[in-house]
């Protein structure tokens, strides 16, 4: 008897205990404001996340107020994409479908998708679910019962006109989702590296580098690269200062590689030290590479020649704060500045300034009253470098 009880207790254990299971098939990209005219345009992207073939056969997938589209006899292979057409005629295929019934578009302004498993519709058969631009839409409460949505009264930001939003392939929430400004239905989705801060300086016969990221997908790695700055400052007396350059331009050549963290979407930082660095004013930049080949450049960081010492102060006090914080920061030469904040998404949440400024101290108060508690970055940019600063606005 001892033994059946210890045997019902474990079973029961992981029954309360375990998180809902992931469906294979997921929506993965909603094109709901294209470009012009929405009529025939209009788009959504389902993926099979797993690693077997699902049978689609009787797969429900519900445009919010434009009723739903059945899926007929077809079968979605690992790590394949299917596209529903909205109000547009054509032959269904194993990756291209058409939903013509429809006689009204799907909302600009907010609206929802949901995708079941069956042309029986509850939370037991609702395999994904996304809402943008206003919560509480159609099955967004069964969603949250699924547990494939956060809370109901939560949705991604709506995005401009032509474009779209992407499931950056982990999670549950408005924030798994992304801004896609050039719709990629059809093909894998290909979210960037959000990187936030990218600095450097010398550490006596070094350079080092420091970067952080808030999110990443596929992220193979970064490889360094370093050239010569062939320019100097001119500066004539009474006018601002200018930039000469006697020679033709040196080419980047690579110098390391950092390997990065795949995906992920917890705060990453990262270093890397040129040992033997060029005396002369030296220009660093990453070249970001994808797991599929792809690659983006960060911006650039300009380190001054040795012996010279060049600094950027950037500071918040008070931090943790409500409503307001004062951002100071110091510059040691003429040069234009942009001062932002950035949420935890990598979104910039502010715009502080954004101006040509003297060499000197600054403070500028942030006022975060509309802003929803959480944490916040602020970033100073000067002379090609970057700089950031955490802050907590607790209310």
């Amino acid at each position: 008897m001892g033994g059946s009880m210890s045997t019902f207790l474990v079973v029961l254990f992981a029954l309360v205990c375990a998180g809902p299971a992931l469906s294979q098939v997921l929506i993965n990209e909603v094109l709901y404001d294209p470009e012009g005219t929405d009529t025939g345009k209009e788009k959504i992207e389902i993926r099979n996340v797993g690693s077997a073939t699902i049978d689609l056969t009787g797969y429900d997938l519900y445009p919010d107020g434009i009723g739903y589209f059945t899926f007929p006899a077809v079968s979605l292979a690992p790590g394949a994409i299917a596209v529903v057409h909205l109000r547009q005629s054509g032959s269904n295929s194993g990756s291209e479908f058409f939903h013509s019934t429809p006689s009204t578009n799907v909302g600009n302004a907010s609206g929802s998708v949901a995708l079941f498993s069956s042309t029986t519709h509850s939370a037991a058969t609702l395999a994904s679910f996304v809402q943008w631009g206003a919560g509480n839409k159609a099955w967004s409460s069964a969603a949250v019962t699924a547990g494939i949505w956060s809370v109901a009264a939560d949705s991604v930001p709506a995005v401009p006109e032509g474009h779209s939003i992407e499931y950056d392939g982990a999670g549950f929430t408005p924030g798994d989702w992304f801004d896609q400004s050039v719709p990629t239905l059809g093909s894998s989705n290909s979210l960037p590296v959000q990187l936030i801060a990218f600095s450097g300086q010398r550490n006596g016969t070094s350079v080092v580098l420091s970067w952080e990221t808030v999110s990443e997908i596929d992220n193979f790695g970064f490889e360094i690269e370093r050239k010569m700055v062939s320019s100097f400052e001119l500066r004539v007396p009474g006018s601002k200062p200018g930039t000469w350059n006697p020679e033709p331009e040196t080419p980047w050549i690579r110098i390391g590689f950092v390997p990065g963290s795949g995906t992920t979407h917890s705060r990453q930082r990262y270093s890397f030290v040129d040992n033997v660095p060029l005396s002369e004013r030296t220009a660093y930049r990453l070249r970001q590479l994808d797991r599929t080949g792809m690659f983006s450049f960060s911006d650039i960081v300009e380190i001054g020649p040795a012996g010279r010492s060049e600094s950027m102060m950037l500071e918040c006090y008070p931090n943790p704060f409500n409503p307001e914080t004062a951002v100071s920061y110091r510059l040691s030469a003429f040069s234009d500045v942009r001062l932002s904040v950035f949420d935890v998404l990598g979104r910039e949440a502010a715009l502080l300034v954004e101006k040509e400024q003297e060499a000197g101290s600054y403070t500028v108060i942030w006022n975060a009253t509309s802003m929803p508690s959480g944490t916040y970055f602020a970033t100073l940019e000067f002379q090609g470098k970057k700089i950031s600063r955490r802050m907590v606005l607790l209310k």
